[in-house]
């Protein structure tokens, strides 16, 4: 009975890991698909600040103001910069915890197993009691 039992948990924990395994892969993609939108905006940013250096200033305010607005977009660059290495840290972060499940969910499996085997066993050894039992009452 206890192997029955401990089989149970193990199943149920089993597929615990695995709902919890298929979060963190829909956490990786989403984090992917987060970098590569910001990396796009990057590029963006990029060629807005290369378009803004083109402008004819005749006029200092005009200087000014151009100035202003390459600062500004150099400014966007780099928090977009920070986004993104923050964003690689948190997928990296995801990644290992993916890796640590995979071989945790690996090792529950053969425990799985292993228990699967060892009820069959048992089932088996009361199954062969109860046939000699039988064997020595008709004989």
């Amino acid at each position: 009975m206890q192997l029955l039992r401990r089989k149970s948990v193990l199943e149920k924990v089993a597929r615990k890991n695995m709902a919890d395994a298929a979060k963190l892969r829909i956490a990786i993609s989403e984090q992917t698909k987060q970098i590569q939108e910001i990396t796009d905006l990057m590029d963006r940013v990029a060629e807005l600040k290369e378009n803004a250096r083109d402008s004819n200033c005749s006029k200092p305010t005009d200087l000014r103001a151009a100035r202003w607005y390459s600062l500004k977009l150099s400014e966007q660059l780099v928090m977009l910069k920070n986004r993104v290495e923050f964003a690689e840290k948190e997928l990296e972060d995801l990644r290992k915890m993916s890796r640590k499940n995979t071989l945790k969910n690996n090792k529950l499996d053969d425990l799985i197993k292993e228990a699967k085997s060892m009820v069959l066993v048992e089932t088996e050894r009361r199954s062969e009691k109860k046939h000699q039992f039988n064997i020595q009452l008709i004989g």
